[in-house]
C-alpha cells in the first residue's frame, strides 16, 4: 500500500479479492494525495479501515461490498472531502451507529448508503434511531419508496447508480456488488 499511496496522480483505487491480503487497512498520513474513489469488494481477511489524520485529503467516495468489517471503519472525520460511504451487498461493519455518528458530525456533510436494512450491514452493534433520540433526521439518505412500499423500508434502502457515460464506469462498477 506504501508504493501505492506515494502515487501523486493516482484518483481511483478499487482492491478485489487477493489485491489486499491483511486484517488491517491503515490509510497513512501524507498517502493518496489524490484520490478521490475508493472501491474495497470481498477481501476476506479485512476487518478494519482506518483513516489517519492527513491521509487521502480528495478521497469522496467509499464503497465496500463483500466485506465484513468487524472492528469497523474509523477516521472519517480526517477526510475532508468526503461525500459518501456507501455499503452494498455484503458489506458489513461492526460499530455501524458510530459510523453513522462520525458521519452526521463531518464537517463535510457526507452520507451513509445502505443497499439492505440496516440489520443487514450491522455486525453486534445495538441501532439506535437517531431521529428518535435527537428529533433530527441523520444523513442517511434512502431511495424514494416504490410504491407499496413502506415507510420503513425507505428509511434502509440504497440507490444503485445508473451511470450512462463511459467516463463514470468505474462508479458504475462498485455500486454493481
Amino acid at each position: 500500500m506504501e508504493m501505492l499511496g506515494s502515487l501523486p496522480n493516482l484518483m481511483q483505487l478499487r482492491l478485489e479479492r487477493d489485491a489486499y491480503i491483511g486484517e488491517k487497512l491503515a490509510f497513512k498520513t501524507g498517502a493518496f494525495p489524490n484520490l478521490k474513489k475508493l472501491g474495497i469488494r470481498d477481501l476476506d481477511e479485512l476487518i478494519e479501515l482506518k483513516f489517519e489524520d492527513g491521509t487521502s485529503p480528495q478521497l469522496a467516495m467509499i464503497h465496500i461490498c463483500w466485506c465484513e468489517l468487524r472492528s469497523g471503519i474509523t477516521g472519517v472525520n480526517h477526510l475532508p472531502k468526503l461525500q459518501e460511504i456507501s455499503l452494498g451487498f455484503g458489506g458489513r461493519v461492526a460499530k455501524l451507529a458510530m459510523l453513522q455518528s462520525e458521519v452526521d458530525a463531518h464537517t463535510n456533510s457526507p452520507v451513509l448508503r445502505l443497499y439492505n436494512e440496516r440489520s443487514g450491514h450491522d455486525l453486534w452493534d445495538v441501532f439506535v434511531q437517531l431521529e428518535d433520540v435527537t428529533g433530527e433526521s441523520s444523513s442517511l439518505h434512502p431511495e424514494p419508496a416504490a410504491a407499496g412500499e413502506s415507510s420503513q423500508s425507505q428509511a434502509v434502502g440504497m440507490a444503485t447508480a445508473n451511470i450512462s457515460n463511459s467516463q463514470d464506469d468505474v462508479l458504475y462498477t462498485y455500486n454493481s456488488c
